[in-house]
């Protein structure tokens, strides 16, 4: 049966006893957001009229609203009354999850940028958001962080952006309840990732229209055999993308001139990586003539190396790196940039948890790379490829 919420003298409504009672007076409410019972601009009764309606005190009442205040679906105005400004189907509040402190470590410039674009693009929707940073040890990061399934449970928020995880957490996220989407390669619908198949298209047309005939690359992408006899796997699609554009573009690589690694390095040894293994590369009877290093992390080692080794750039090697969109990394050799937008890796995020909380499907997104190529010395990089989601 129908129940009245709208009006000033409702009915009583009898409740359950083996659910908390803020609970069912949540749902109830919601419930009648959602089917239009209560479309925007409507007055709630007072919190002693319902208190009345559901025979429950008023704190219970005030604690039934406070997930529609947090989630900006309400409006509390004293003297006014309580309004509802927000149908559900809208995003107006968001929880944003990452897995490690963002703010300590040059390794995590990636995160952080990604975290300031959410929120600036948050903010310019006027959409709530609240940032919950899981500081636990990795291996307790596999058991679902209490705070959080907590919010969950009291729908303080609608949708969840996960920005930084591993596999161990992905389950118990994707489990909450809530809309969301998550940055990375987890193979789930409501992902963002980068075009690989893009990256490789740009860079290595870059080095072939630069002259170079035989190309290397240092990725600490990780794989459990070598890279060149891919099976499955992201690391495997990673490496598929590689080869799949050097037999497109004529070039060719040897076993030798790939320098990654068959277990997941942490970030901070990602710069000794790239020092380590370009060495390897220069110190073989043969060399390529051109060498992609991604990501940036494994860049500012493998420049250390170049200059060690006082490689002629561009006459001996014609280099490509990647770095991240609103992070420049200091270099005083020739070499072209792929480059990693933040910003458009989070407008997808954002888009991914809107079209699920307005019940449309969603697939994976690839947020293309730009491209910049840059001589030592010049202030500012000239840009031939834009940042544009596809």
């Amino acid at each position: 049966m129908h129940h009245n919420i709208v009006s000033d003298s409702p009915p009583f409504i009898e409740l359950r006893r083996e659910k908390p009672v803020y609970q069912q007076i949540e749902a109830l409410i919601r419930s009648d957001i959602e089917s239009g019972a209560l479309p925007c601009g409507s007055r709630l009764p007072s919190v002693h009229a319902l208190a009345l309606q559901y025979q429950t005190s008023v704190f219970t009442i005030r604690t039934a609203l406070d997930a529609f205040a947090k989630a900006g679906m309400i409006d509390r105005t004293r003297g006014r009354g309580t309004f509802i400004t927000a149908s559900s189907t809208r995003l107006t509040n968001v929880a944003i999850y990452f897995g490690a402190d963002l703010w300590h470590g040059g390794e995590m410039s990636f995160y952080r940028g990604i975290y300031d674009k959410l929120v600036g693009e948050l903010e310019s929707r006027k959409v709530r958001h609240r940032l919950w940073v899981d500081t636990r040890p990795p291996a307790m990061q596999g058991e679902p962080l209490p705070e959080l399934v907590e919010a969950a449970s009291r729908r303080s928020h609608q949708g969840l952006i996960i920005g930084l995880t591993n596999p161990e957490e992905i389950s118990w996220l994707t489990k909450l309840g809530l809309p969301f989407a998550v940055l990375g390669t987890p193979p789930l619908p409501a992902r963002v990732g980068m075009d690989h198949e893009q990256l490789f298209e740009l860079a290595l047309g870059d080095l072939r229209d630069r002259g170079c005939r035989t190309v290397g690359m240092i990725t600490p992408i990780t794989v459990t055999h070598h890279p060149l006899q891919v099976s499955s796997g992201d690391g495997a699609c990673f490496f598929s993308s590689f080869m799949q554009r050097l037999g497109d573009f004529g070039l060719t690589t040897r076993n030798s001139w790939v320098r990654t690694t068959s277990r997941l390095l942490l970030n901070r040894e990602h710069k000794e990586f790239g020092y380590r293994e370009f060495h390897e590369i220069w110190n073989q009877p043969e060399r390529p003539e051109g060498l992609f290093v991604y990501p940036d992390t494994v860049v500012e080692g493998t420049i250390t190396a170049i200059l060690q080794e006082s490689v002629s750039v561009p006459e001996d090697l014609k280099l490509v790196f990647h770095r991240n969109e609103g992070f420049p990394v200091l270099c005083p050799l020739e070499t072209s940039w792929m480059v990693t937008g933040t910003g458009g890796a989070a407008k997808a995020l954002i888009g991914l948890v809107e079209r699920q909380i307005a019940g449309q499907p969603v697939e994976p997104i690839r947020v293309p790379f730009g491209f910049e190529k840059v001589s030592p010395g010049t202030q500012q990089p000239c840009r031939t490829e834009g940042l544009t989601l596809r």
